[in-house]
């Protein structure tokens, strides 16, 4: 499902050091997959309904089997077959008919599941931590994914999903380039080096005029349109950030090497795992439904 960091994004690195240069390979690559993901992406959510659906739930089980190879490489061992099926449950949870219902009880019988098996196949004082990463995971991939449904099902579901996939995108590109081509200035050096607050800015600005250019053709209210495309970055930037803790944790530069010029599948929607949530919530409180 999305794609660039998520799909166009280029990366949410925010990064300085080397400068921007059109030629460079990397960068060309990059590109090219986006042309690619991009137009996928935004054809699976004009179809909606199942293939959405099955597409973020497929999503959400990819990044749950990269989280859990990163931990499993620094020794963990959450349960493999619980992080699969809850992930998918909790991914699949806003398309039920009663999504809170369904994902109340996907938590609460995972959590009893997989503490039995830990129970069962852990060892000595590490199978806790196995315990809480198998549903810590699941809940990162799946349940915070399948926010994007959520947005999806709401009324204008079509045109909001893509105002939040856009503005996710535009912040990621923004924070990208600006951050290449003018960072100079650390921004959460203990946990990337690479991020800058002139990359921050930039992601930010880029984010509200999307916001702002695509209020009315979608038709959203402009204002509502801003606050979501403040919100959007905010939580991209701090999704981006929780992954990079993860990575930086695994001593792991990316999630995997399943998007060529990307790295892994997580690595592209992290910052979409916050910022649909997010969105989602603010966009409720806005008044649809």
């Amino acid at each position: 499902m999305p794609m660039p960091h998520d799909g166009a994004s280029l990366g949410a690195s925010n990064s300085r050091g080397s400068r921007f240069r059109l030629g460079d390979p990397a960068v060309a690559t990059r590109i090219a997959t986006a042309m690619v993901g991009v137009p996928v992406v935004l054809v699976l959510v004009v179809i909606g309904g199942a293939p959405f659906k099955a597409a973020v739930i497929l999503v959400a089980l990819v990044a749950g089997w990269e989280a859990f190879q990163m931990l499993k490489s620094r020794g963990h061992r959450p349960a493999l077959l619980f992080v699969l099926a809850v992930s998918a449950l909790l991914a699949a949870a806003p398309g039920s008919s009663n999504p809170r219902l369904w994902w109340q009880a996907t938590v609460v019988v995972g959590a009893l599941a997989a503490g039995l098996w830990v129970l069962i196949a852990g060892e000595g004082s590490d199978a806790f931590v196995d315990w809480a990463l198998t549903i810590t995971i699941a809940i990162y991939a799946g349940g915070l994914l399948g926010f994007l449904t959520g947005v999806r099902l709401l009324g204008h579901g079509l045109q909001l999903v893509i105002l939040v996939l856009v503005l996710n995108w535009a912040y990621d590109t923004g924070a990208y380039f600006t951050g290449r081509t003018f960072g100079r200035t650390p921004f959460m050096a203990h946990i990337s080096q690479k991020k800058t607050w002139e990359g921050v800015a930039g992601g930010v600005l880029l984010a509200l005029v999307a916001a702002l250019v695509l209020a009315v053709p979608l038709g959203v209210n402009i204002g509502v349109s801003v606050v979501v495309g403040l919100v959007v970055a905010v939580s991209a930037q701090v999704g981006d950030l929780v992954e990079s803790l993860m990575k930086r944790y695994c001593d792991m530069k990316d999630s995997g090497s399943i998007i060529p010029g990307h790295g892994g599948l997580l690595d592209r929607i992290d910052s979409l795992l916050f910022s649909g949530a997010a969105a989602y919530y603010v966009l409720l409180v806005a008044g649809y439904h």
